[in-house]
């Protein structure tokens, strides 16, 4: 009925929004709803998302960055991505108890479309990192990716637990909950902590859309 997010998320006009990878809502579709589950990007939206962790802006020179450029496609630079990923996967090889080069490489694994490599770094950078709703929120997207939805609500709910004004969790909650385990009074509840979080939001005017799905017969 709608979808989940990822890390970086639009800035309301009144507050700032969450970072992270976010899902996008439900979208009708010939009688039925396509879930279309789009990525944002460190603090800039791309289109519709998933919550989750945001990028420094300076990494040190020890972490190669991720590349800002962009394909003619408008799409992620592949081979910069790629680069990027190599140079991560060989530093960590020499260290492997950097938690913010393991971040960095889930994040480039993510826009890789590499969603259950990307939750292997993301759990890895959690082990010292517990309390980080962003990028729990981005291991719950990566799991929703690659279909594990029961355990991506998880790890919603443990972000939420952490930081219950959460946007991004919030959102991404009642996607998973509404479009993959028909749970709709839970979606409906998600849904709800979002236009008190953010009513002015990308978020909650999605959620006022899909909504009205969430009522009995539909």
């Amino acid at each position: 009925m709608s979808q989940a997010p990822r890390r970086h998320v639009a800035h309301p006009p009144t507050q700032p929004a969450a970072p992270g990878y976010f899902i996008s809502p439900l979208v009708l579709f010939g009688g039925g709803l396509l879930l279309v589950v789009l990525g944002f990007s460190a603090g800039v939206l791309v289109q519709g998302q998933l919550a989750g962790q945001p990028r420094p802006a300076n990494p040190p020179a020890s972490h190669p960055a991720l590349s800002p450029a962009a394909s003619q496609g408008g799409g992620p630079d592949r081979l910069a991505l790629s680069q990027t990923i190599q140079q991560l996967q060989r530093h960590l090889e020499h260290a492997p108890e950097d938690h913010e080069a393991s971040l960095q490489l889930g994040n480039a694994l993510y826009d890789s479309e590499r969603f259950a490599e990307a939750a292997v770094q993301y759990r890895l950078y959690l082990e010292a990192h517990p309390e980080n709703p962003d990028v729990r929120t981005d291991l719950g997207t990566s799991l929703h990716r690659t279909g594990r939805n029961e355990d991506a609500v998880r790890e919603f709910r443990k972000a939420i637990a952490y930081a219950p004004t959460h946007l991004n969790a919030n959102y991404n909650l009642g996607v998973v909950l509404a479009n993959e385990l028909n749970d709709r009074a839970g979606a409906g509840a998600a849904w709800k902590r979002v236009l008190e979080i953010a009513p002015t939001s990308p978020q909650a005017t999605q959620v006022r859309l899909s909504m009205p799905q969430l009522q009995p017969g539909r």
